[in-house]
């Protein structure tokens, strides 16, 4: 993200760069040679408070050549039917949109089941497909960088883009404590945007040529099809198993507005399905990837890595404020040069507390610096500064954001632990049930619309 501020011609390789605006006035490159068909399937589900503003936003991006759109969605019954049906109309001929009822799944997600019923529609000409959803805006920098990674390097089997929440400047209320754990969660796996070539990515805006999404050797649409639940990690599992590489340009941030009242149960429910894919698999190999990522990565990683710290964080807090009360002479600077004993550190516990206390202020330096770096690249690429940015001030944003991530620890690690012991999860009032199939070994993926729903409940 650094590297982009400050040279962002270095990555708007089309759009910042000049070729893509000349492109667009002659729908040519320098060559002579069209430049490549995007078709852009958008599986949706009901309409929520910024869906349209979303659509318009996916509408107008552009990387300069041809451009269509399907909507796919499971039945005519679906608010988003009627929806896209307006929108449609709103657009009139300044865009390609089809609109395609997928019916309802019983052996794949629903939301595979809707893109593979779009992939058929894809238009034949078309180059590269991208899977975006509706809950992200987009923009014509993001969309050609993405076209631009595939174009330029033939390693790369993905490229991606990644959700950024925020804040609105016209925040009337203070934020609700489970929107600082979705967006201390949201800063935890920016750790793995440190390189250009991540081992994970987002489902939500991934592009692909469409010859290797076709092809039965690489295998997507096949494992797709094979009761197939997370789409996303079915294509890292792809990508890892053919050495393959995925790719994240750094301006790819789409901007995800945090719901107004987001509550502790939606947050809790939406770690559940996230933690719930990562005990789905296709093969073997997928299975030992998913594993890690469950076992290792969300459960010891992040109690003994994160929660510990933050933990250790609190109780040098309370420690300092004992000491404040009882034995205020201990935190005179003389005190620390006296010799003490703690465990087997030659110090004191005060001072011990104080670097603890140090730490964390760094901590939070640097992940206030991570989401303000990410707020900036949103605000360059959309154009408009300070379109992204709260007004909340940045002393109670941190000490927030910072208790935002130790209670999001806690509901990682025992979300994890969860979808580690269960094999079923209620998913839009539906519950979804793994099954081991003995003959290939793989877990399928079962939807089961009323027999289930009296064990979990209502929608």
């Amino acid at each position: 993200m650094q590297s982009y501020l400050k040279d962002p011609t270095k990555w708007s390789s089309w759009g910042s760069g000049g070729t893509i605006i000349k492109a667009r006035e002659k729908d040519k490159d320098a060559s002579g040679n069209k430049l490549p068909m995007v078709s852009v399937l958008l599986p949706v589900k009901g309409v929520h408070a910024h869906t349209l503003m979303h659509w318009r936003s996916q509408i107008k991006a552009s990387h300069g050549g041809q451009i269509e759109f399907i909507f796919c969605m499971e039945s005519e019954e679906d608010p988003a039917y009627a929806a896209a049906l307006d929108f449609r109309r709103e657009c009139g001929d300044s865009a390609v949109i089809t609109i395609v009822s997928c019916g309802l799944s019983f052996y794949c997600s629903q939301k595979i089941h809707n893109l593979l019923k779009a992939v058929t529609l894809v238009n034949k000409d078309s180059d590269y497909v991208l899977f975006l959803d509706d809950d992200a805006q987009m923009s014509s920098t993001i969309l050609s960088d993405l076209v631009y990674t595939l174009e330029t390097d033939a390693e790369v089997l993905i490229a991606s883009g990644w959700p950024h929440d925020y804040f609105p400047p016209d925040l009337t209320m203070t934020p609700t404590f489970a929107s600082f754990m979705l967006l201390g969660y949201r800063l935890l796996s920016h750790l793995s945007m440190g390189t250009l070539y991540p081992t994970v990515l987002w489902g939500g805006c991934m592009l692909m040529r469409r010859s290797e999404l076709m092809d039965p050797t690489i295998g997507v649409l096949e494992a797709w099809k094979a009761s197939g639940y997370s789409d996303d990690m079915i294509v890292i599992g792809r990508a890892r198993k053919f050495g393959r590489k995925i790719a994240i340009p750094p301006t790819a941030f789409l901007p995800s507005r945090i719901q107004q009242g987001y509550t502790l149960q939606q947050h809790v429910n939406y770690m559940r399905r996230q933690m719930f894919v990562c005990g789905t698999y296709h093969d073997t190999h997928d299975r030992l990837n998913n594993l890690f990522l469950l076992i290792v990565v969300s459960m010891v990683f992040v109690v003994f890595g994160c929660f510990n710290f933050q933990f250790l964080t609190i109780y040098s807090l309370g420690g300092i404020l004992f000491a404040l009360v009882s034995e205020p002479q201990t935190l005179l600077p003389t005190a620390f040069m006296q010799p003490h004993q703690c465990g087997m550190l030659q110090s004191s516990p005060v001072a011990l507390y104080f670097a603890v206390l140090a730490a964390a202020t760094l901590w939070v330096y640097a992940k206030l610096s991570c989401y303000r770096s990410a707020i900036l690249v949103c605000e360059h690429v959309a154009g408009r500064p300070m379109m992204y940015s709260n007004t909340i001030g940045p002393i109670r944003f941190g000490v927030l954001l910072f208790l935002g991530v130790a209670a999001q620890c806690v509901v990682h690690s025992v979300a994890a632990a969860v979808a580690f012991c269960t094999n079923s999860i209620v998913w839009s009032g539906r519950c979804r049930v793994c099954i081991v199939c003995l003959t290939w070994g793989c877990v399928c993926t079962c939807v089961c619309v009323r027999t289930c729903t009296w064990l979990y409940g209502k929608k």
